[in-house]
């Protein structure tokens, strides 16, 4: 039985860096990876036309 309750234990612990992501650090993430590389990339994907068609 104690073998049981160690193992649970250990378990738990190793899942525990996956839990402390709080939502902040997911949006900011994510928000990173949606992000342009460089304003001719950010031109591209809106098009942006001289004669402003």
């Amino acid at each position: 039985m104690r073998t049981i309750a160690l193992l649970a234990i250990a378990v738990l612990l190793a899942a525990s860096p996956a839990a402390a992501l709080d939502g902040t650090e997911i949006l900011k993430k994510v928000d990173a990876n949606l992000q342009p590389e460089s304003f001719e990339s950010y031109r591209k994907l809106i098009d942006v036309q001289p004669s402003g068609a």
